[in-house]
């Protein structure tokens, strides 16, 4: 007899999902430019997975002799070749037409795979959602990703959380996700801008379709060490999502989106806001105080350096105060989170990645939205699409 898992009404819509069958194929899609160094790891780890019924799909744009010799040490596997560079959003387009699968998984080829039943998690857990974004973690293997580390845990939680209460997150870590195949197509495969994955969430959240967080299923991502090569991936990410955002403007604007998805968002971030109140306390204070130290600078009681010196004082304490609740808030809000993902947490990294790496990824984002605000269209990124 054919095992299979029935499913009832899906998380955040309310159309059902069909009977999934133990047997459906899951069609496994691996773009690369040129090689990776993980890619050999990642398929072998993904032919001895236990989920028998897959395929493998690796799609390589200007192919390295590396590459080029894994074809004859993996028969099984479907190799789509080009000696020009498509983009990945292309060669992943193409891919599909190339697939038979009723599950598709998309995994960046900078992954480390070590989970064991890794596709039979991932087809549990889709099976009560349209699409699937996969917990990512990060390889801890350099100064610059244990900072990221961070990063990562905050838009995870984040997610978690929406998913938790039944609102579909309008963004996607397009590094490890999986969609059923006739969604995908429905939804017209992946947009041909550089957030592809963030559009990919915004037209399931036009489709009505529900999207999920996992919570068993996991990847491990390595993170270049190269600061240079971060800060031009931070700088795409920043325009991208500022393409995205213009591009998006009617559906973030709307009612309907206020409702699902800001409210939620509000409520959880009312320490945010009680942190911008106690750093603007002090104004009450220091205004009345000013005023009175002027008066007495007048009738030569005080000098009026006093006054400054008052000023900066209350500035200074202003500053301490916000910062100080900011940080015991994410402090907090971090190890919970980590505990609850199965993230690790430790304090003295935490330190470094809020006081100084996220100033940093601040002013990168920032600089790359105004730099895209100036030049819209000329914007020129090292990246095809």
């Amino acid at each position: 007899m054919l095992n299979y898992l029935t499913i009832n009404k899906c998380f955040s819509c309310n159309t059902l999902i069909e009977e999934v069958e133990l047997t459906d194929k899951i069609s496994i899609f691996i773009p690369v430019f040129r090689e990776s160094q993980l890619l050999k790891n990642m398929l072998d780890f993904l032919i001895k997975d236990s989920y028998k019924h897959k395929e493998i799909i690796v799609c390589v744009d200007e192919p390295s002799e590396n590459s080029i010799r894994l074809i004859n040490e993996y028969p099984e596997i479907k190799f789509i070749l080009s000696s020009e560079r498509r983009g990945k959003v292309t060669s992943l387009n193409e891919a599909t037409t190339k697939a038979d699968g009723k599950i598709y998984l998309f995994l960046d080829s900078d992954l480390l795979l070590d989970q064991k039943n890794f596709l039979n998690k991932i087809y549990t857990e889709i099976s009560t959602y349209d699409l699937l974004e996969i917990k990512k973690k990060i390889l801890e293997d350099s100064f610059l990703a244990r900072n990221v580390y961070y990063d990562f845990l905050s838009g995870s939680f984040l997610n978690w959380y929406l998913s938790k209460q039944k609102v579909n997150f309008l963004w996607l870590n397009g590094s490890a996700f999986a969609i059923y195949a006739n969604r995908f197509h429905k939804l017209g495969g992946f947009t041909k801008i550089v957030s592809e994955d963030f559009d990919m969430a915004i037209k399931a959240y036009k489709h009505d379709l529900s999207v999920g967080y996992s919570e068993e299923a996991e990847v491990l991502l390595k993170v270049n060490p190269s600061w240079k090569a971060w800060y031009k991936q931070r700088q795409r990410w920043a325009i991208g999502v500022s393409q995205w955002f213009l591009q998006n403007w009617s559906v973030l604007t709307s009612k309907e989106w206020y409702l699902k998805f800001l409210i939620p968002m509000l409520i959880n971030l009312i320490p945010f806001f009680l942190g911008v109140a106690i750093f603007l306390m002090p104004n009450l204070i220091e205004l009345p105080l000013t005023k009175i130290f002027l008066l007495l600078s007048l009738q030569k009681i005080v000098e009026l350096p006093i006054i400054v010196i008052n000023s900066n004082v209350l500035f200074l304490v202003q500053s301490i105060f916000s910062s100080l609740f900011s940080f015991i808030f994410n402090y907090v809000l971090l190890n919970y989170a980590a505990k609850k993902l199965g993230y690790i947490f430790k304090p003295i990294q935490f330190i470094f990645f809020f006081f100084i790496y996220s100033l940093l990824l601040l002013i990168v984002n920032i600089l790359s939205v105004i730099k895209f605000l100036i030049k819209r269209n000329n914007v020129r990124l090292d990246w095809k699409v």
